[in-house]
């Protein structure tokens, strides 16, 4: 195996620290009408290609959930792939997908 040296290029979300979230009293009443988990939650794993603009899908794991005595449980899970993945990477890469779905 030979390394490779990446660049690594991380999205992240920042907020100013000097800044103070503000809530309407709407927007309180509202809340307080929901539950507090939701019934159901769709989990995602993907993989994109590295480019810093224009980032593609390579694959995607997906996990739907249902909140069953306060534990969400899976009720569905699978595997998502860009149309051209075998294009881009060959057969090989499908297979091993899929191969780890079986699993």
């Amino acid at each position: 195996m030979n390394p490779e040296v990446k660049d690594l290029v991380l999205r992240v979300h920042t907020r100013v620290e000097s800044a103070r979230p503000t809530r309407s009293r709407s927007r309180d009443l509202f809340d307080s009408q929901l539950p507090k988990w939701a019934e159901h939650a769709l989990v995602i794993d993907c993989e994109t290609t590295t480019e810093e603009l224009g980032q593609k899908l390579n694959f995607a794991f997906y996990c739907k959930c249902k909140l069953i005595d306060d534990e969400y449980r899976t009720i569905e899970e699978g595997i998502v792939f860009a149309d051209d993945l075998v294009k881009r990477f060959g057969e090989k890469t499908l297979n091993l997908l899929r191969k780890i779905r079986s699993h």
